[in-house]
């Protein structure tokens, strides 16, 4: 079966007031926290709890076989925990620049490696970034 390429970019995910603060682009309905899971407190469970929503997505919604590669800017404990915890047959992540460096050329990057803009307005190639990042 063909398999489609999903590429998503978490650059950093906002710790503001005791919650994840981050958005989507081009889909202000799907702004966090993720309804129907316990409020995130750390950046590794905004992650984790990220994932789950995607690949919920991807089995209820879109119902096509899909390869996602998420490119994390974050810690390596971060980066080695999600890898962990994940099916390693249905996500690849990879860690591509600490986060401190990350810059719009990075975004930049991904958008022309998955084909995006920067109002994509399909959600599974959507990009996710900070807002307080890239300020």
């Amino acid at each position: 079966m063909a398999y489609k390429t999903v590429t998503v970019a978490i650059l950093d995910v906002s710790m503001s007031m005791g919650q994840p603060s981050i958005y989507l682009q081009g889909h202000p309905e799907y702004q966090f926290p993720i309804e129907g899971e316990p409020l995130a407190r750390t950046r590794f469970e905004f992650a984790r709890q990220l994932l789950r929503k995607f690949m919920l997505y991807q089995i209820t919604k879109d119902r096509k076989q899909s390869y996602f590669a998420m490119y994390l800017c974050g810690t390596r404990e971060t980066k080695h925990q999600l890898i962990e915890e994940l099916p390693k047959d249905y996500h690849h992540i990879e860690l591509i620049h600490p986060l401190e460096r990350a810059h719009w050329g990075h975004i930049e990057a991904l958008q022309a490696a998955s084909g995006t803009t920067k109002y994509a307005s399909d959600f599974l190639n959507a990009i996710i970034v900070a807002l307080d990042l890239i300020q």
